[in-house]
């Protein structure tokens, strides 16, 4: 993968995860991460890269790794099932649907302790 490739990915990937991790804006995550709109809307748009220290902070900020941000790593969001999830105590069907217990199975692998934090802090902020 060559620079330029590395850029794009990177710049759809910071755009995919700031909007997980529930940053509308840019300005918004701008603010949270401490740098200017600008700098947001030009890692996104693929002008140019965060420095080591703020690509830290963004991996903290949407619940990623370094590495996956940095092109490294399976996307998370294309691994995801994409059928909608059942009620948890149902069982499997025959049409081999994909079930809550398998989405929790799945985050259970592929997050760290300090992901699965937030993304439980989020949960129950919406309930």
């Amino acid at each position: 993968m060559n620079d330029g490739d590395v850029m794009a990915l990177m710049g759809r990937r910071l755009a995919a995860a700031r909007h997980r991790a529930g940053y509308r804006t840019q300005r918004d995550f701008a603010n949270a991460l401490g740098v200017s709109h600008g700098a947001v809307a030009g890692w996104e748009r693929e002008h140019k890269r965060p420095g080591r220290d703020n690509l830290a902070k963004i991996a903290n900020l949407c619940g990623v790794s370094m590495d996956y941000l940095q092109g490294g790593g399976e996307d998370i969001i294309a691994a995801m099932p994409s059928r909608p999830a059942r009620k948890p105590k149902n069982p499997p069907s025959p049409d081999g649907a994909i079930g809550v217990d398998d989405i929790v199975r799945f985050l259970l692998q592929r997050m760290s302790r300090d992901q699965l934090k937030r993304v439980i802090a989020q949960a129950t902020e919406l309930l």
